[in-house]
């Protein structure tokens, strides 16, 4: 990803709770959150204008904030903001 601005990515997923999105901001604090929004800091330097490789847990992301919810599937995705994305890919560990 390349931002030099602020953004929002959003995760939509099932979990064995209901639904949740897991949302991602340029900030050094995660707000995590025991509803529906789950939230979590990437750090102000990942929008520093340079291409950047973001990886996430979102099985852990969830258990973080919620630790006996469990996810169940990957919904989809959005991100508001100016910059752009390339190569973005979903993976099983």
């Amino acid at each position: 990803m390349k931002y030099s601005e602020t953004f929002v990515v959003y995760v939509a997923v099932q979990t064995k709770n209901g639904f949740r999105y897991l949302y991602y901001t340029p900030t050094a604090t995660d707000g995590l959150g025991t509803d529906t929004y789950i939230h979590h800091g990437l750090g102000t330097q990942i929008r520093d204008g340079s291409w950047q490789t973001l990886e996430r847990n979102l099985e852990q992301d969830l258990k973080d904030a919620q630790p006996d919810n469990e996810l169940q599937t990957v919904l989809g995705f959005l991100i508001r903001g100016s910059g752009r994305v390339d190569d973005i890919k979903t993976r099983k560990n």
